[in-house]
């Protein structure tokens, strides 16, 4: 997956190094189709249904996975980076390029609803989903980043940031869990229609099959 943490115990040249190598021919170390790795990940984490992502209109799913790779990519370079520079690099760079993502998101899950007239309040908000919770790992890591490095010496600034901490993980879990239960109505609603199809075709065989008999007594009558 793209879940990762900042490499520990490794010096400068050898993040540099994993740096200069992460993305190059247009591929992840040169050899992952980073838009395809993208777009397996929010399958993944957030039920994001195969048939959004492959939607070419303009905006539709495979433009939004393509836009998606230059601020993954640059979350994964974040942890290649020491402690302070990833915690500046977070918060001047990532966390703004997400806030603008958000909105672009709740477009493509707008057009995505109105191409195939699902209804809004059923249907889950699948491109915004991913993005919040990549959103909210960034604040948790930011949060945290900021009370390994000391940036909170006195009590009460600690006391507020392990309570902002806590609130960050607490709407990841939230997230997760509303994503998993739009996950498993979606298997159970997917497994009864498939049910119906079957009976459907269960139905027509047996009719076919009447009729076929009904026209074999009819030639033998004649």
């Amino acid at each position: 997956g793209l879940k990762a943490e900042a490499p520990v115990g490794m010096n400068i040249l050898s993040r540099s190094l994993i740096v200069l190598n992460l993305y190059f021919d247009d591929k992840l170390f040169g050899q992952y189709d980073f838009s395809s790795a993208i777009g397996q990940h929010m399958k993944q984490v957030c039920a994001v249904p195969e048939l959004l992502l492959e939607t070419t209109y303009p905006d539709g799913g495979v433009a939004w996975v393509t836009r998606l790779a230059k601020p993954m990519y640059d979350t994964l370079k974040a942890l290649c980076l020491n402690r302070h520079r990833e915690r500046g690099f977070t918060e001047s760079i990532l966390l703004p390029a997400f806030q603008l993502l958000q909105y672009e998101a709740a477009s493509v899950d707008e057009k995505f609803r109105e191409e195939h007239e699902l209804d809004p309040k059923s249907t889950p908000a699948y491109a915004t989903n991913y993005v919040i919770l990549n959103t909210i790992r960034l604040m948790e890591r930011h949060v945290g980043l900021g009370i390994e490095l000391g940036l909170y010496p006195n009590w009460y600034d600690l006391s507020t940031a392990l309570w902002y901490r806590d609130f960050l993980l607490s709407a990841l879990i939230n997230v997760r869990g509303s994503i998993e239960s739009e996950r498993i109505q979606r298997k159970e609603m997917d497994l009864r229609i498939k049910m119906e199809q079957e009976e459907e075709e269960r139905k027509a065989k047996a009719q076919l099959l009447q009729q076929s008999k009904k026209k074999g007594k009819k030639g033998k009558k004649n």
